[in-house]
């Protein structure tokens, strides 16, 4: 919770990736790629709910090894290449909605940015609420 508001952090991490199959499993300096995603999230000081939308048995697999309850899996309909992350999201609000499980604020936390930190997700909150923005999405230059 921050400035009264709860948080919930979403990770969403679909088996069917083309371009490395089995990415979000696949192991990166000792750990699964997902789990940094879990950890930074678990650590952050504003977050009080992390959850995983997936379809692959594996990352829920490794979710709940980390002490993560996982309430639902990934409908087959929200899977494919071409469905948004938007409606991927939607789905999560909605099913805490159906359990009258209410958050203000929402973070996605993407497997593929393992090097994002628990104090950079905390930075970024701050960073919205102090700005007054309703969104903040955050990049980096990259070389390539």
């Amino acid at each position: 919770m921050i400035n009264g508001l709860s948080v919930l952090a979403i990770i969403t991490a679909r088996a069917g990736s083309k371009g490395l199959p089995g990415k979000n499993s696949r192991i990166l300096e000792g750990k699964p790629l997902i789990q940094y995603s879990i950890e930074a999230g678990i650590k952050s000081n504003y977050i009080d709910e992390v959850v995983v939308s997936s379809d692959c048995d594996e990352c829920i697999e490794i979710a709940s090894k980390l002490g993560l309850d996982i309430p639902f899996k990934r409908p087959d309909h929200l899977c494919g290449d071409e469905v948004p992350s938007a409606d991927v999201i939607k789905h999560a609000i909605e099913f805490f909605q159906t359990k009258n499980k209410k958050y203000e604020i929402f973070v996605l936390l993407e497997p593929t940015s393992p090097l994002r930190t628990a104090s950079d997700v905390d930075a970024a909150l701050e960073l919205m609420l102090k700005q007054g923005n309703k969104s903040l999405v955050s990049v980096c230059l990259a070389d390539d």
